[in-house]
């Protein structure tokens, strides 16, 4: 529900979209939410192998059996 989310707190924004993501998906997050207000502390390679699960699981949620 984007009306809970605060401009203001990005660090409780990610939070709550690791957490959808762990829930609604099963792909749990590979790094803190603070560590993605903080500049220099995201190591892209781990991040771009989280975004790829999540690729992963919503292309197997959306395929037809």
């Amino acid at each position: 529900d984007m009306s809970c989310l605060d401009e203001y707190n990005i660090t409780r924004n990610n939070k709550l979209a690791f957490d959808l993501v762990e829930k609604e998906l099963g792909v749990a997050p590979i790094m803190r939410a603070s560590d993605m207000t903080t500049r220099g502390k995201i190591d892209q390679l781990s991040m771009v192998a989280y975004l790829t699960q999540i690729r992963n699981a919503l292309t197997e949620k959306h395929t037809p059996a």
